[in-house]
């Protein structure tokens, strides 16, 4: 429905934050908050567009900065950079989280189909490469691709979606077939 939608973890109930297309929100492939800025990437607009914490709209970022908006964004751990990747555009595309300005476009993150990405607690960037079957890196300091992390189909990883650091440290990766 282009929302977004606020889950209250100690009831369960479920309220629209963001109104279904508000400012040209189409397709919202994900989220991240920095501070009480909830930034949204849509595919649709090709932007990350971002809310305040009551879900009006704040302003547009990274508009066209990649081929489509179409897989995940993150925050650096600092918030000053915020990463996204194309999986149409077969890019990690950086810029500068306050002003919008493209910072830089790394290429070659996976041989095709980027979906998702995170910083590890090693400040590197992590890919999940969708039709790689595996995870790439990048180092965020140059923009390097620092090539494959994890191999294709090593340990039955298949199609990995989203991807996740916990908190003791280790790589979380959803896998599908």
């Amino acid at each position: 429905s282009d929302d977004v939608l606020q889950v209250d973890l100690a009831t369960l109930a479920v309220t629209p934050l963001v109104a279904p297309g508000a400012v040209g929100l189409s397709g919202p492939s994900d989220l991240a908050w920095s501070g009480s800025t909830l930034l949204v990437a849509s595919a649709g607009a090709n932007a990350v567009v971002y809310f305040d914490a009551s879900g009006a709209p704040t302003g547009t970022r990274a508009q066209g900065i990649s081929a489509v908006l179409d897989g995940g964004i993150a925050l650096s751990p600092d918030g000053q950079r915020l990463l996204a990747v194309s999986a149409q555009g077969n890019s990690v595309v950086e810029h500068d989280a306050g002003s919008g300005l493209l910072v830089r476009s790394a290429h070659g993150a996976c041989a095709f189909l980027p979906f998702d990405l995170a910083y590890g607690p090693d400040g590197m960037v992590y890919v999940a490469c969708f039709g790689d079957n595996g995870i790439g890196r990048v180092d965020p300091a140059t923009g390097s691709v620092l090539g494959p992390f994890v191999l294709g189909g090593s340990g039955g990883l298949a199609n990995p979606r989203s991807l996740a650091f916990g908190p003791d440290g280790h790589l979380y990766v959803s896998s599908t077939t």
